[in-house]
């Protein structure tokens, strides 16, 4: 999802929660948080208090399985 964010509109950052983030994809809250934590450490994204940035897209495509730009 923030990979299509991204791609659809070119924005860096997402003002969205992390609990708004599992409500609008129907998981726990604990999976977006241990999900970004990976996204995190791999260097894909920066997490902010209320939004989530992209910080380098190529490693946020490959990390979701899809092929970087």
């Amino acid at each position: 999802m923030l990979y299509d964010v991204h791609q659809s509109g070119g924005q860096k950052k997402v003002a969205l929660r992390q609990s708004d983030l599992a409500d609008l994809l129907h998981v726990r809250r604990a999976g977006v948080s241990t999900a970004a934590a990976a996204l995190r450490a791999a260097g894909a994204v920066r997490l902010h208090r209320g939004g989530i940035e992209v910080a380098d897209v190529a490693t946020l495509a490959s990390a979701s399985g899809l092929t970087p730009p």
